[in-house]
């Protein structure tokens, strides 16, 4: 019965839909479908270093997002998750050697990517 409650609940508030990147409860990952009884999410979780999915699937009662917190991470208008950079800046950093570090950042990053 609370699985239906929640299939109702995903029809009418869509907190997510299928493609979108969620976590809920432990399971990270993208949803692949949305069926009455259960929803099944492609795991990326903390198996591998990067987000790509890790091929296992997790099935979990629609129940779910009636107990617990989902974290949807996908918007249509901004289809981004935001990574941060540290970096340390000596005090006495000119602009053009801080451009300089952060040119040779973004390069080695975009070729180890």
């Amino acid at each position: 019965m609370t699985s239906f409650l929640g299939w109702i609940y995903i029809l009418v508030r869509a907190p997510y839909r299928v493609g979108d990147r969620i976590k809920i409860g432990d399971a990270t990952g993208d949803v692949l479908m949305l069926v009455s009884r259960h929803d099944a999410v492609g795991f990326g979780g903390d198996f591998l270093s990067t987000d790509h999915p890790s091929g296992r699937v997790i099935k979990f009662p629609n129940s779910k997002v009636l107990s617990s917190t989902v974290y949807n991470y996908t918007w249509p208008l901004f289809p981004y998750v935001w990574n941060e950079v540290k970096s340390a800046l000596p005090i006495k950093a000119t602009w053009v050697s801080l451009r300089k570090q952060w040119s040779a950042l973004r390069l080695r990053k975009s070729v180890s990517t």
